[in-house]
């Protein structure tokens, strides 16, 4: 609450001050009535800020964004990011709960690229959803990352009770606002990922395909 609310106010607050612009990025999660958990209602309470600040804002609903600058084995979190550090590994990947529940995953670059093009041509929207517009089942996803790293390992499936709102399948409603952007086909960046991740520094003496 006091980074997603609290801190998006003092942003606001110098983006006031100097006359810039604020993209903020939220969740999708935050468009679920009501918030699912205290993750999507932080970034609701940072839309709220947005919107109802004097500053110039775009709050951007983000789907399941992954690439370059996620690090599993640096603490980030993200279900491809995962499944691409144990695939490199030569570890099973484990997918507790339902493992057919889906995420729209959208690569990095591909979302920058479309914030670009937002700043350059700034209309009139305060709200826009950012995601590839294609729902993937998180086996789906994990089986491209073992194949991106040519890795042989097995995919457990053990289901199990997730918190609130992680066993949910989650993708853009029809016709809901959304940034302009040309999303990659899901193998293209999974397996451009999976390689950017062998160059990391953190993938030295790992497992090699």
């Amino acid at each position: 609450m006091r980074e997603n609310a609290g801190t998006t106010v003092n942003l606001l607050d110098g983006c006031a001050e100097h006359g810039a612009v604020l993209v903020y990025p939220s969740s999708a999660r935050a468009g679920i009535e009501p918030p699912p958990d205290a993750y999507a209602m932080s970034k609701r309470l940072g839309e709220e800020a947005c919107l109802l600040h004097a500053a110039s804002a775009v709050v951007l609903r983000l789907t399941s964004v992954f690439g370059p600058g996620q690090v599993a084995w640096e603490g980030a979190t993200g279900a491809i990011a995962a499944f691409a550090a144990r695939a490199i590994d030569g570890r099973p990947i484990s997918i507790p709960g339902n493992p057919q529940r889906t995420r729209d995953f959208l690569y990095v670059d591909d979302l920058v690229a479309g914030v670009e093009r937002l700043l350059a041509e700034r209309g009139d929207a305060d709200l826009l959803y950012a995601g590839s517009g294609a729902a993937t089942p998180l086996l789906d996803a994990a089986r491209l990352a073992l194949s991106a790293a040519g890795a042989g390992v097995e995919v457990e499936t053990p289901g199990g009770e997730l918190p609130p709102g992680e066993d949910e399948s989650y993708a853009l409603e029809p016709g809901v606002p959304r940034l302009a952007l040309t999303p990659r086909p899901l193998p293209e960046a999974v397996a451009a990922y999976v390689d950017w991740l062998r160059l990391h520094p953190a993938a030295e003496g790992r497992a090699r395909a």
